[in-house]
């Protein structure tokens, strides 16, 4: 009897502790993890495009240059690739025939002075008396032929490089030097020295400063984003530090069969070979937009989408995702009439993936 009356209270005790611990593991099991949320910012995202294509060169600015009257080169002072100006000599180059015409030139300047001396003096004699109609008429035919042939001959110095004003006995010469008839590059020499070309065979291609351009494939999502007479930043696929600026000049409204078309851009640089494999990037005008950390950015079966607190739950909400750098991803909401502040920032896909 006494040992029942000691088991009681103890009996009493174990039952009321039980309940004490059951009543706290409720109470944690009902405890409700802390949100974390991030504001979301206005912004302004700035995007790029990225177009890949090749260069060019204007046909109408190539010239295919020939030695007058062809040549045996004696010294070549470039090579394949220099950039040269207006002007620059790019060889020497010798021809007997040079020296005929410059003898030539100055025979007929000599002859054209007798003559007019004579005309002159011929024209104060008296008419009929010291000098007939005929003798008169026979040295004025004289000087207006010298001075046909001279002005000829003029053409052919002027041809072989030669300024006429230059040309005195003291000055006659067989060896020329060929100057660049433009300000360009030279893009290939079909000559080398010793060589002998005749006047039909061609000695370098020129290309002028303004004959490249880059032909680049845009595809139709991006064709509306470039307007003409946008800056484009061009440069080599194999070395990026190859660059040049341009301005794309005209689109072609015709898409081919994979939904992309030609775009045409202007720019004035010789760094470029024909044919060439280029990259082109466009900034595009910065657009108005929403920015948030990329953790709270979730992508899904190809759509993006952010978690926000609306009408106190938790939603899923998807937007229009522009782009992102280092830090942020930036974002236009579907429907404008939506309001955003804040948006789930940690375990974001998790909570997306309870809300489906």
């Amino acid at each position: 009897m006494n040992m029942n009356l000691l088991l009681y209270p103890f009996c009493i005790g174990l039952i009321i502790s039980s309940c004490g611990q059951k009543e706290t593991e409720v109470k944690r099991t009902n405890s409700k993890p802390k949100l974390a949320f991030q504001s979301i910012e206005t912004a302004s995202y700035q995007s790029s495009i990225e177009l890949f294509g090749k260069a060019q060169i204007a046909p109408n600015e190539k010239l295919e240059v020939t030695i007058p009257l062809g040549g045996k080169i004696i010294q070549l002072n470039k090579i394949t690739g220099d950039q040269v100006k207006r002007g620059e000599i790019l060889c020497y180059f010798e021809n007997s025939q040079y020296l005929e015409i410059q003898k030539n030139y100055l025979h007929l300047q000599n002859q054209l002075r007798y003559e007019r001396t004579n005309l002159s003096r011929l024209k104060q004699l008296p008419l009929g008396q010291s000098v007939s109609k005929k003798e008169l008429e026979e040295a004025e035919f004289k000087v207006n032929n010298i001075e046909i042939q001279l002005a000829s001959t003029k053409h052919e110095v002027e041809f072989i490089g030669i300024h006429p004003q230059n040309v005195t006995a003291e000055s006659l010469k067989s060896r020329i030097a060929f100057c660049a008839p433009f300000t360009g590059k030279i893009t290939s020499i079909q000559c080398s020295n010793g060589s002998y070309l005749s006047a039909e065979k061609k000695a370098f291609q020129l290309t002028g400063i303004n004959s490249s351009y880059a032909q680049f494939n845009a595809f139709d999502k991006d064709i509306d984003k470039i307007p003409i007479g946008a800056p484009i930043l061009i440069s080599t696929i194999g070395n990026s530090e190859i660059t040049a600026t341009g301005i794309i000049s005209s689109k072609d409204a015709i898409l081919s069969e994979n939904g992309s078309c030609l775009i045409n851009t202007k720019m004035n640089s010789l760094n470029f070979i024909e044919g060439e494999a280029v990259k082109g990037i466009i900034k595009i005008k910065g657009i108005d937009c929403f920015r948030l950390p990329k953790s709270c950015m979730i992508e899904y079966q190809g759509k993006y989408f952010i978690v926000i607190w609306k009408n106190n739950h938790l939603s899923n909400l998807e937007v229009n995702w522009l782009g992102e750098d280092k830090e942020y991803s930036y974002f236009i909401t579907l429907n404008k009439d939506v309001k955003i502040n804040k948006a789930i920032k940690s375990n974001a896909y998790g909570i997306f993936m309870k809300n489906l």
